[in-house]
């Protein structure tokens, strides 16, 4: 009989397996380059209940990168940028360590620059943002940004897996 520590188990191994097994598989893909980035969204099991949204970014090599669970408003902001940002970031290699947060801000918004946060102005705006209050949780350059760290949080994982080492390391 399975109990839930023997199902527990044999999930974890075959999920550990898979990780792996495609850690080897990006091993020695120096050349590989990015091609595609979405938004993926997974529905709980039966299609039924809360749908759940990541990013993906996939290289030429077929090796893919992820980020989420991605916040709120983040997954359609993601999708209004993403001509953007695909043009920004094809072809080039996910080990290149220039893409970055200011790099993908500055590719996205080139005459606003990001530097205007550390003079309290919002870069999209204009406005200033020191002692105001927001309608919203999130301010529109808010979203942008959990959107660009979602980009960046998929791009460890992609160098990660290239690497063939862990990404705490």
């Amino acid at each position: 009989m399975l109990n839930r520590r023997l199902f527990l188990g044999s999930v974890t191994s075959a999920a550990t397996g898979a990780l792996i097994a495609n850690a080897h598989a990006a091993e020695g893909h120096t050349d590989a380059r990015i091609s595609d980035l979405q938004v993926i969204q997974l529905r709980e099991k039966g299609g039924r209940g809360k749908s759940r949204s990541y990013l993906e970014i996939t290289t030429n090599a077929g090796i893919n990168g992820i980020s989420g669970e991605l916040f709120q408003d983040t997954p359609q902001r993601l999708g209004e940028l993403r001509p953007c940002l695909l043009r920004a970031l094809a072809g080039r290699a996910p080990g290149d360590r220039s893409l970055n947060t200011e790099w993908l801000w500055n590719s996205l918004y080139p005459d606003r620059p990001l530097e205007s946060f550390a003079r309290g102005v919002d870069p999209l705006t204009g406005k200033n943002i020191w002692g105001t209050r927001r309608q919203r949780r999130h301010t529109p350059t808010g979203t942008v940004m959990m959107g660009i760290s979602a980009v960046d949080n998929a791009l460890w994982d992609l160098r990660g897996k290239l690497a063939g080492t862990p990404l705490y390391r």
